[in-house]
């Protein structure tokens, strides 16, 4: 799939959840992460950040804690991330579950 089609996949997915109450969006600008890249700093953590800043063009993160449809959502996002960024990403070892609302993560919808 060409770059710039999976891009347009991301973008739609954000821009369905984005006003949505249940989620949280915060979007960084090019500009800010030239910004964040620049900025001389000695702590180690947000040198890390930083590192990993300066090769984006602009950040776009979308949140929610807890959602009764969160399974379907999740499925809905992974099939817009592309399969190379997936193949390279290793399996996390702290995910949840359950939500804060005690809702299953792992089940069927």
């Amino acid at each position: 799939m060409p770059a710039q089609t999976q891009q347009e996949s991301l973008n739609r997915f954000v821009d369905k959840y984005k006003k949505d109450k249940a989620f949280t969006f915060a979007y960084m600008s090019k500009n800010l992460v030239e910004v964040a890249a620049q900025t001389d700093v000695a702590e180690k953590d947000w040198q890390k950040l930083q590192n990993m800043v300066k090769n984006i063009g602009s950040l776009s993160i979308l949140a929610t804690d807890c959602i009764p449809n969160a399974r379907a959502v999740y499925r809905e996002a992974l099939a817009a991330v592309p399969v190379a960024v997936l193949t390279n990403c290793p399996p996390c070892a702290t995910a949840k579950t359950t939500c804060a609302s005690g809702h299953n993560l792992t089940a069927p919808p």
